[in-house]
């Protein structure tokens, strides 16, 4: 007896005063958490759909990232990364291979080492430094500069 007047009690604080306010409250209740649920499934199937090889990048704006995600791709020969637990695809700490550039190379883009934190993220696999080369190319022939002689 003590708890169908202990619920009831319950229901005439929440401002329910019959079976159909109950029944309402479920509904509404229920309304409610159906909405939540598919705003999730939305947030969900929008992050299967995005860009896989989304670069995230600790203390960098969004201007930062785009620059990161154009130049730092690990596919490439011409960059050296420290990844973590060998998830790079080429390999564990994969190293440039610089023999390449015939006339020398430079560095691009660099991310550097900073006490394990992570500077970029790509399909999952997680980056802590990397170097971008790029290789030195050959200027052109400009008969108008001033280092050009004529005999």
């Amino acid at each position: 007896m003590f708890g169908i007047v202990s619920a009831a009690l319950f229901l005439s604080i929440c401002g329910v005063t019959s079976l159909h306010d109950l029944n309402r409250s479920k509904e509404d209740m229920l309304v409610g958490m159906l909405d939540e649920v598919k705003e999730m499934e939305m947030m969900l199937n929008k992050l299967q759909t995005d860009d896989v090889e989304e670069v995230l990048n600790v203390g960098m704006d969004d201007e930062e990232d785009e620059e990161v995600n154009s130049m730092f791709d690990p596919k490439s020969s011409l960059v050296t990364y420290h990844d973590h637990k060998s998830c790079g695809p080429r390999g564990d700490d994969a190293q440039a291979d610089l023999s390449q550039c015939a006339l020398g190379y430079h560095i691009a883009k660099e991310g550097k080492f900073d006490d394990w934190k992570v500077l970029a993220t790509i399909n999952g696999c997680e980056y802590f430094s990397y170097t971008v080369y790029e290789c030195k190319k050959q200027r052109a022939f400009d008969p108008t500069s001033s280092l050009v002689t004529y005999h």
